[in-house]
């Protein structure tokens, strides 16, 4: 039953959050009251260190780094072993940029505090964060603006006692805050914005974590993600996702507060039939529920943009928002991030130069209060234009974000038609990265890929010096467009597959795939594969799938369990392949007997090499799955022949 005092309580929380904003924003400067030495950096005055990491190395327990933003942004990354107070002037200026490899900033200490900076580019793998902390008691991560970190906001590993709060935690490619391990508990996430990451408040095996007051909206994948956690305490969060609002797979954890209410969901569909603010049903998900949950939000006003936007130039893109909150009618503001505006809600808009843009949006209620949401739009260059991509560049780069790019899926996405992606030596993970927990994604989902979309050519360094690791988590690279070149890669790092064509005239040459898993999949038609070396050790290295006209020719397939997946194919033309350390399987799906001696024409092996010279015919044992009786197969073991078999192993050498 609701509790008429639970309004009154919602009245008594807002009033107080009007309040504390305007408290915190003082408390942006260096308290007087903390105690041990302060050392400065950036400054004009003497003494002023250089770099943040010099003032960290001879500070001591108790002492004060106080960053100015005179010389941001400050390229580093941070390592805090000592119980510091790590200061920055202003969150909006003073820019800490991490090196892309590792974290942006790291504590082991007890102790920390880290204030008023903006923290950006961690590095890509687990456990990378902006702000990542291990073994750390008694931390204060506070009034920060923590985004564009390339795998978490935030990250809490075996951790307790840590208090996150009045920090803007955005665009970060997987968790806003994740808090992680057996050891990790009592930790407040109060009073936070987390928004737009792929997930938002994300927990695996935690105990007693309070999430209070938050904004956690618009998220791509989940709202609040809890698993096998205990003591789980959340109210007073606004919690809108793109997708899943919540998930939570222990009981009895508490979604309300029998006071100040429960929760306002994005999803909610029940009724407020005595106006108390209050739903008359429950908001439940898995294994719990919010009894109280809220009929407006708690933080007043969202507007989602929408996004992200792919177009060309001089052609037009249509813009679509939503709202939640406020009060109708609303006054909408569009700048498009190229000089121009709008004022409708969903505008049309035509850009006349290639790259991305920022384009904002800004919506303002009968009471003037208002919201802003910036979207992503790409837009793509004329036919046969060349994109560059390198791991190193950065913002200062000339031609950063128009044809100079960091991320290898961004030059595809803005590359025209007939154009080529060339992809600098490095170390790319943009299949692997983003996504090492699928929460609730298909696994066939293509926002894990680098996702090869369009009639381009994607082509690595000399040498083979550009990789693609998936980290054993995904698959690599998805060939979802017609004409589409893939060449010069050594795909590594293998989840689910390393290269997947669904699409017809591509071309797959001169790569080099290593992993347990099948490194080709070809669901397409006229596709030629070629230069490459392949080994799978734990599946077969290349399965053809209801294609017709396949050529595989000049490829090194080694030390693989099987060779080959062929079913229900057309014009299979297999020759003039090194098979070294290589068995051999062949299956076929086939429903008549009839049928079944004709499929022999269909896929033709002649002139490889297979581990040895040969003067007789190579005997090629394969397996066939007959369908007597669907879905029961009947095996029955199938013989081909390869009739004129190399002697010597060819010279397959991948381009230079």
């Amino acid at each position: 039953m609701k509790r008429k005092c639970l309004a009154v309580g919602i009245i008594l929380l807002f009033i107080g959050t009007c309040i504390i904003p305007a408290t915190a924003r003082e408390s942006e400067k260096p308290l007087p009251t903390l105690r041990g030495d302060w050392l400065y950096v950036g400054g004009s005055g003497p003494g002023n260190y250089t770099t943040i990491q010099n003032a960290i190395d001879n500070a001591s327990d108790g002492d004060t780094v106080f960053v100015y933003d005179d010389s941001s942004p400050y390229f580093e990354t941070i390592r805090i072993y000592h119980s510091i107070h790590l200061l920055g002037e202003d969150k909006n200026f003073t820019e800490i940029y991490g090196n892309g490899v590792n974290s942006t900033i790291y504590g082991t200490a007890n102790a920390i505090t880290i204030s008023g900076f903006t923290i950006q580019n961690s590095g890509r793998f687990y456990p990378n964060a902006g702000v990542y902390l291990y073994g750390s008691d008694g931390a204060t991560i506070s009034q920060n603006i923590i985004k564009n970190n390339r795998i978490h906001g935030i990250l809490l590993l075996d951790s307790t006692n840590v208090h996150i709060a009045e920090n803007i935690i955005e665009q970060n490619n997987e968790f806003g805050i994740g808090v992680i391990g057996g050891s990790t508990n009592n930790i407040t996430i109060e009073s936070n914005r987390i928004q737009y990451n792929y997930g938002g408040v994300v927990g695996f095996s935690t105990d007693n974590i309070f999430v209070h007051g938050n904004s956690i909206v618009y998220n791509e994948m989940v709202g609040v993600f809890f698993e096998n956690s205990r003591n789980i305490e959340g109210y007073h969060n606004d919690v809108i996702s793109k997708l899943t609002n919540a998930h939570d797979n222990y009981s009895p954890n508490k979604w309300e507060n029998e006071t100040y209410g429960g929760n306002y969901w994005g999803d909610y569909q029940g009724v407020d039939t005595n106006g108390d603010g209050i739903g008359d049903t429950p908001y439940s998900f898995d294994f719990n529920s919010d009894n109280y949950p809220l009929m407006k939000p708690v933080h007043d006003l969202y507007v989602d943009g929408g996004g992200p936007y792919f177009g060309t130039i001089d052609h037009v893109l249509q813009f679509n928002t939503e709202v939640h909150g406020g009060q109708y009618p609303y006054e909408w503001q569009w700048d498009f991030g190229d000089g121009n505006t709008a004022s409708e809600q969903n505008p049309l808009h035509v850009y006349d130069t290639p790259g991305i843009y920022g384009a904002q949006v800004t919506a303002t209620d009968i009471f003037n209060r208002s919201s802003t949401n910036i979207v992503t739009v790409k837009i793509s260059h004329p036919p046969e234009t060349t994109m560059y991509v390198d791991d190193d560049y950065t913002p200062s780069t000339p031609g950063w974000n128009f044809d100079h790019f960091r991320e290898i899926q961004d030059g595809i996405d803005l590359c025209g038609n007939y154009g080529s992606v060339l992809v600098q030596p490095g170390l790319y993970c943009d299949s692997g990265y983003k996504r090492s927990v699928l929460i609730f994604a298909s696994p066939y989902d293509d926002s894990q890929y680098i996702t090869l979309n369009k009639p381009i050519t994607l082509k690595g360094a000399e040498n083979k010096t550009s990789i693609l690791d998936g980290k054993s988590q995904s698959s690599v690279v998805e060939i979802t467009g017609e004409k589409a070149t893939l060449s010069g890669f050594i795909i590594r790092g293998i989840g689910i597959w390393g290269v997947h064509c669904s699409a017809d005239n591509c071309v797959i040459s001169y790569n080099t795939i290593l992993g347990e898993a099948r490194c080709i999949i070809v669901r397409g038609n006229h596709i030629q594969i070629f230069g490459n070396e392949l080994t799978s050790t734990d599946d077969s290295t290349l399965e053809i799938w209801g294609c017709m006209d396949v050529d595989i020719f000049r490829n090194n397939i080694t030390n693989s369990s099987t060779a080959f997946d062929l079913m229900l194919n057309e014009q299979i033309k297999i020759h003039e392949n090194n098979f070294i350390g290589t068995l051999m399987r062949t299956a076929y799906w086939v429903d008549l007997l009839s049928t079944f001696f004709s499929l022999f024409r269909k896929t033709r092996f002649y002139q490889n090499y297979w581990y040895r010279p040969r003067v007789l015919p190579k005997i090629i044992i394969a397996l066939g799955m007959m369908y007597l009786t669907y879905p029961v197969p009947l095996p029955v073991p199938v013989v081909q022949f390869d009739l004129f078999p190399a002697k010597h192993p060819y010279d397959i050498k991948g381009f230079t």
